[in-house]
C-alpha cells in the first residue's frame, strides 16, 4: 500500500478561534441590550411581525373591534342616562313606553358579543404566534446544533417553554388592548365636551398623565425584565450542567458546590422577580389612585350642579357614566404592560438566535431535480475551504481526489478540520470556498435530499432514538426486511450483543440508546449506514470505542463493499493499514490539485 499523502492548510488553531471560547459568547450576550434598544422599541415588535405576518391583520381586526366597542359604549351610556332621567321625571311606565328597548337590547348584545370576541380571537392568534415561534426557534437552534455550534440548551428550553407562554401577555394583552387605548379616550372626551364642557376639559387635562406614568414605569420595567430573564437562563444552564454531570460531580465530591451555585442564582432570581412584582403593584396602585381622583374631580362638581339645577339630569348621568370609560382602556393597558415586557424580551432572545443562525442560502440558479451519483466516478475537492465562519475557517484550500471504490483514511491532528470536512461532504455545511465535483459535475452548496440518498454517514457520537433496535437500523431504509437488518448488523459486528438483548432486534432502546455502551451504539450506527448500500460512506472514528477483534471485522466489511467510496476519519494506525489511501491534513503547505489528479492512489 502506498501512502498517497495529500496536504491541506488550516490547522487546529484556526478552528479553535472559529469556535470561540466562553468569554466571547459572554461578550456577545452582554451586547444584546444594545441590539434590543435599537429594535422593537415601539408597541409592536418587528420580530413579532416577522414571526407571524398575519399580526398586521390581527391589529386591524382589533382596531375595528375597538371602534365598534367605542360606539356601543357611548351609545349605552347615553341610553342608560336617558332612561334613568325619564324614570325620575315621568315615572317608570311612561319612561319604558318611550324608551327604545330594541336599540338598547342590540347595544347590550353587541357589547357582550364583542367582549367574547376580544377574549377568543386574541387567544387564538397568540396560540398561532407561539406555535410559529417555537417551530422557527427549534429549526434555527437545530441548524446551529447540527453545524457544531448553537445556543445553550437551557436557553432554548427556557424560550420554548416559559418564553412561549410569556407571549400571551404581549399578543393577547398589550397588542389587543392598544387600539382600545387609542380610540376610546378621544371618542369619550369628544362626547363629554359636547355634553358638558367643564367635565370634558377636566378629563382632557388629566388624561395625559396616565401614558406619562406608563412611560416612566416602562423605562424601569424593561431593564428589570431583561435582568430577570438573564438570571433565569443562568439558572437553567447551571441546573442542566449539574444534572448532566451529576455522576462526575459526585465522584470528585463537588456536588455541594454545584448545589450552592444553583441556590445562589435562584435567590438572586427570586429577589429580582419580587422587585418586578412590587414595581408592578406599586405602579398599578398609583394609576388607580390617579384615575379615581380624576373621576372624583368630575363627579363632585357634577353632583353640586345637579343639586343646584344648573345641569340637566340626563347630561349629568351621562357624564358620570362616560368618565370612567375614558380611563378604563389605559388602566387595562397598564395592568398588562408588565406581562408584555416579558414577551418583548422573549422576542429579542429569539431574534438573537435566528440572526446567529441564518437559513442556508439558496443557489441563484434553479436547482437541478437530482444530484450527481458518486458511484464509479471520482470525487474532486478543488481548493476547498470549510468551516463555520469565513473569518476563521477550519480548513483552507484543500485539494484532493477520492477515487471511486476505494477506502480513504483521513488523519491529522485534533482540530485540523477533519470532522468539518465530513460535514461539508454530507451537505450539512456549505463550503466557504472552492468546489466539490462529482465525476466532473459541480455539487450544489446545498445539495439536499437528492445527495443524501447516496450517502451513508456514521458520526463520532451517533444518536439512537427511543424505538426498537431494528427501527433505529431501518432509519435510512424503512422498507428493509428483517433479513437485511440482520445482515447489516452482522457486517457491523453487532450480532453478538444484539442476540444477548431481551428481545433481540425488537428490543426498545431508551432515548439516545442509553442502555447500550458507546461501542455498541457505534456498531448500530454503522449497521444503519451499511443498510442503505451507500455509494459514498463517511465515517468519523468508527472504531474508536471497539476492541481489536470487532475493529478487524468492521474493517473487513468496509473492504467488502462493492462500488462504495469510503472516507474514514481516524487516528488509529490499524485503520490506516487497511485503507487504500492515507490523506494527512494539517500541514502548512497545500499541494496543487493538478499534481493530484494524474496520480494513482495505489
Amino acid at each position: 500500500m502506498k501512502d498517497g499523502t495529500q496536504k491541506g492548510r488550516g490547522g487546529g488553531r484556526g478552528t479553535r478561534k472559529g469556535r470561540g471560547g466562553g468569554r466571547g459568547r459572554q461578550k456577545g450576550r452582554g451586547g444584546e441590550r444594545a441590539t434590543q434598544k435599537g429594535r422593537g422599541g415601539g408597541p409592536l415588535d418587528p420580530e413579532l411581525v416577522r414571526i407571524h405576518p398575519g399580526i398586521k391583520r390581527y391589529l386591524a381586526v382589533c382596531t375595528v373591534s375597538a371602534a365598534l366597542a367605542t360606539l356601543l359604549t357611548v351609545a349605552q351610556a347615553l341610553l342608560l342616562a336617558q332612561l334613568l332621567a325619564d324614570l325620575f321625571a315621568v315615572g317608570a311606565r311612561r319612561a319604558l313606553a318611550s324608551f327604545p328597548l330594541p336599540l338598547a337590547a342590540g347595544v347590550v348584545v353587541g357589547r357582550c358579543a364583542l367582549a367574547w370576541w376580544d377574549r377568543w380571537y386574541p387567544a387564538t392568534v397568540a396560540a398561532d404566534v407561539k406555535r410559529t415561534l417555537r417551530a422557527g426557534l427549534t429549526e434555527a437552534a437545530g441548524r446551529r446544533r447540527i453545524r457544531g455550534t448553537g445556543p445553550p440548551t437551557a436557553d432554548v428550553v427556557a424560550l420554548l417553554t416559559r418564553g412561549g407562554d410569556a407571549l400571551d401577555g404581549y399578543v393577547a394583552g398589550t397588542v389587543s388592548v392598544l387600539p382600545h387605548a387609542v380610540l376610546v379616550p378621544p371618542a369619550v372626551v369628544g362626547t363629554l365636551l359636547f355634553l358638558d364642557l367643564p367635565s370634558g376639559l377636566t378629563v382632557l387635562a388629566t388624561l395625559p398623565f396616565v401614558p406619562l406614568l406608563l412611560a416612566l414605569v416602562g423605562m424601569h420595567t424593561k431593564a428589570r425584565t431583561e435582568r430577570q430573564w438573564a438570571l433565569l437562563l443562568r439558572l437553567g444552564g447551571h441546573f442542566l450542567q449539574a444534572v448532566s454531570g451529576l455522576a462526575t460531580l459526585r465522584v470528585f465530591g463537588r456536588q455541594d458546590d454545584a448545589a450552592r451555585r444553583i441556590r445562589s442564582v435562584s435567590a438572586e432570581h427570586r429577589v429580582v422577580t419580587m422587585a418586578a412584582l412590587r414595581q408592578a403593584f406599586l405602579s398599578s396602585f398609583v394609576l388607580e389612585t390617579m384615575t379615581t381622583l380624576a373621576v372624583a374631580l368630575i363627579a363632585v362638581p357634577v353632583g353640586f350642579r345637579l343639586l343646584s339645577g344648573n345641569m340637566e339630569l340626563s347630561a349629568g348621568l351621562a357624564v358620570l357614566l362616560l368618565t370612567p370609560e375614558a380611563y378604563r382602556p389605559l388602566r387595562t393597558l397598564s395592568t398588562r404592560f408588565h406581562a408584555s415586557q416579558d414577551g418583548k424580551t422573549v422576542l429579542a432572545q429569539a431574534r438573537r438566535i435566528r440572526e446567529a443562525s441564518p437559513a442556508p442560502a439558496e443557489p441563484s440558479s434553479p436547482r437541478r431535480p437530482g444530484a450527481p451519483d458518486p458511484a464509479g466516478v471520482p470525487i474532486v475537492l478543488d481548493r476547498l475551504t470549510v468551516g463555520f465562519s469565513a473569518a476563521a475557517p477550519a480548513l483552507t484550500e484543500l485539494s484532493l481526489v477520492l477515487e471511486p471504490g476505494r477506502c480513504h483514511a483521513l488523519t491529522g491532528p485534533s482540530g485540523a478540520g477533519k470532522t468539518t470536512l465530513l460535514r461539508t461532504l454530507a451537505g450539512l455545511l456549505p463550503p466557504l470556498g472552492g468546489q466539490i465535483r462529482v465525476g466532473g459535475t459541480p455539487l450544489s452548496p446545498v445539495p439536499g435530499d437528492a445527495w443524501t440518498e447516496h450517502l451513508g454517514v456514521v458520526p463520532q457520537r451517533p444518536h439512537l432514538f427511543a424505538a426498537s433496535l431494528a427501527d433505529n437500523v431501518r432509519l435510512g431504509r424503512p422498507d428493509a426486511t428483517d433479513a437485511e437488518v440482520e445482515r447489516a448488523l452482522e457486517k457491523a459486528g453487532a450480532t453478538g450483543f444484539v442476540h444477548a438483548l431481551p428481545d433481540g432486534t425488537a428490543t426498545r432502546l431508551g432515548d439516545g440508546g442509553a442502555q447500550l455502551s458507546a461501542g455498541e451504539r457505534q456498531r448500530v450506527a454503522l449497521a444503519r449506514a451499511l443498510l442503505r448500500r451507500p455509494t459514498l460512506l463517511l465515517l468519523d472514528e468508527p472504531t474508536a470505542r471497539l476492541d481489536g477483534e470487532t475493529e478487524h471485522q468492521i474493517l473487513a466489511a468496509l473492504h467488502a463493499l462493492p462500488g462504495t467510496t469510503a472516507l474514514v476519519v481516524t487516528h488509529r494506525p490499524r485503520v490506516m493499514e487497511y485503507a487504500d489511501t492515507v490523506i494527512r491534513i494539517g500541514d502548512t503547505t497545500p499541494e496543487p490539485l493538478t499534481a493530484l489528479e494524474g496520480r494513482s492512489v495505489r
